[in-house]
């Protein structure tokens, strides 16, 4: 059993009382009594008449204090998801800074393949990379695994993995965005309702998220959020 120091009237905490301490206030109470290390008390309170500890902020203090707190936590979450919606469907990782830049060189990189745009320079990178990376039978055999017919000479058949392989990740990258901008919102409403249980309970799925998300995954996190 430990000893605390306690207001005398209030029993709002003061602190743990150790043999030896430097100042001890004559008119400090000192309670023998419990106090367990995640108790989940914000400002702990020791209640004389029922000889137990309990929460001293009434729910008004509560919810002024945790709302700051938990807008912080939102976009601390919202930038986070982000980040990895970016990072799962490119398959690559970094900051999201450099996803960014790496997204704009696919970008690039997808309008020459797709005929949108005309650039020797980038036509003559996407060859270099084919010719270093991607022998025509390696690349036949990746673009039949996804289900592509390979056709045309060998810059055409890179032509079709670059745009394969971009509006697939723009496809996943635009579902999980929109899953995220739900999530921002939902948990807005969840602060303006002090429903600080079910914001606890979104950020403990998000913690949960395994390294390297899949499609599956991505929308297992999204089931698991919508039901809360």
């Amino acid at each position: 059993m430990k000893t605390y120091r306690v207001y005398p009237g209030t029993g709002f905490l003061i602190g743990e009382y150790t043999v030896g301490s430097l100042y001890i206030d004559p008119s400090w109470t000192m309670v023998d009594v419990q106090l367990p290390p995640n108790h989940g008390f914000i400002k702990p309170q020791f209640n004389f008449t029922l000889q137990k500890w309990q929460e001293g902020l009434n729910q008004s203090d509560i919810n002024e204090l945790n709302t700051p707190i938990y807008e912080e936590k939102i976009i601390y979450y919202y930038q986070y998801l982000m980040l990895r919606a970016l990072s799962s469907s490119m398959g690559k990782s970094g900051s999201y800074e450099y996803l960014q830049l790496q997204k704009q060189e696919y970008e690039i990189k997808y309008s020459v393949a797709k005929g949108l745009t005309e650039n020797t320079l980038i036509s003559d990178v996407i060859e270099k990379e084919m010719l270093r990376d991607f022998p025509e039978e390696s690349l036949n055999s990746i673009l039949t695994s996804y289900g592509i017919t390979p056709t045309g000479t060998h810059l055409e058949k890179m032509f079709q993995l670059i745009v394969f392989r971009y509006e697939y990740a723009e496809l996943r990258y635009s579902q999980f965005k929109a899953f995220i901008i739900d999530f921002r919102a939902k948990c807005r409403t969840f602060v303006e309702q002090n429903n600080w249980i079910k914001l606890d309970e979104s950020f403990s799925i998000v913690d949960a998220l395994p390294t390297v998300l899949n499609d599956t995954e991505i929308e297992i996190f999204y089931n698991q959020f919508d039901i809360l």
